[in-house]
């Protein structure tokens, strides 16, 4: 479990091993290695200049672009076609010298789980002062996502299922998928069930189960941080999400999730999973009117948050 703003604050009072402090968003690109088939690979950790990357609980898969500043043409020499595998390992500039592994994203050559390249955009060459073009360097975008979400887009399920939701989604995802490689957390669900696909994609079949999936309150869900499944409303659950967060160094941080939407943070890790029972807290959000969209005022719940903390909770849009 992760204390975000107190892990912030400790990044922020590290010296990196350029000898400063570390600016918010920075980040140390640890591997960068694009694949284009067996045998030839080439590393491209020089000539990137921007990650962006986007995790998106009402989105299917993990996505992004990686901005490049190349200077050796190797959408030809490469070459690049748009199909390629993308190993990267970058992690918060100060995450390591503060001992939090956890701020990383790990899609490295040894997880067996790399990115894929499905599109190239916006070439350009970039022009100087004068306005004349720099015909030596070329700028674009590698435009990338999860693997099973082409796998998805490629192959549909003709078939029947029979059984609990829970795992008919492990049949889906393990077995018509093919995801051995990511972890899947998947709530255990209650009723008996049975459907038959009429050629349909996988992940649009597993959305349509997550309007029929139930669960129990109280009972433990699994996750990046273990909680307790809590309905506001009588009844069982019926708000199961479906989504996917970006590989970490602690493999069981990321990966795929069907779990329910709404949770309680416990001392229930004691409860629901044998733990020491070291408590988290529920998330707290407080509505007042402040200058910046990091809430720097003080709180009946908490202090002012200034500083690198603060610029790094802050929007960038809304």
């Amino acid at each position: 479990m992760i204390n975000i703003l107190e892990s912030l604050s400790a990044i922020s009072e590290v010296t990196t091993e350029a000898g400063n402090s570390p600016s918010p968003g920075q980040l140390n690109l640890k591997q960068c290695v694009l694949q284009h088939g067996d045998g030839f690979s080439y590393d491209i950790s020089a000539i990137v200049s921007e990650i962006h990357m986007f995790e998106d609980i009402e989105a299917l898969g993990v996505t992004g672009w990686v901005q490049m500043v190349d200077n050796l043409n190797i959408i030809r020499n490469g070459v690049i076609l748009g199909e390629e595998l993308l190993w990267m390992r970058f992690e918060t500039a100060g995450s390591s010298e503060a001992g939090l592994e956890n701020f990383a994203v790990d899609y490295g050559l040894d997880n067996a789980a790399p990115l894929y390249i499905h599109k190239i955009e916006e070439i350009t060459s970039p022009k100087t002062r004068q306005g004349t073009t720099q015909q030596s360097v070329l700028e674009y975008r590698l435009h990338f996502c999860s693997t099973e979400i082409i796998t998805n887009d490629r192959i549909r399920i003709s078939k029947s299922y029979q059984g609990k939701i829970s795992d008919i989604v492990r049949q889906v995802m393990w077995y018509d998928l093919g995801v051995h490689m990511k972890p899947v957390t998947i709530t255990e669900t209650i009723d008996i069930h049975h459907y038959v696909v009429p050629n349909m994609r996988p992940f649009d079949f597993i959305l349509s189960l997550a309007e029929d999936a139930r669960c129990p309150s109280g009972i433990g869900v699994e996750g990046p941080q273990p909680a307790m499944a809590h309905n506001m409303f009588k009844g069982q659950h019926s708000d199961f999400v479906f989504f996917e967060t970006a590989r970490r160094p602690v493999q069981s941080d990321g990966g795929w999730f069907f779990v329910p939407l709404q949770r309680e943070a416990m001392s229930v890790a004691e409860d629901a999973f044998g733990g020491d029972g070291a408590a988290g807290q529920d998330l707290i959000f407080t509505l007042n009117n402040a200058a910046t969209t990091s809430g720097a005022e003080e709180s009946e719940i908490s202090g002012g948050i200034t500083g690198y903390p603060a610029a790094m909770l802050r929007s960038l849009s809304y």
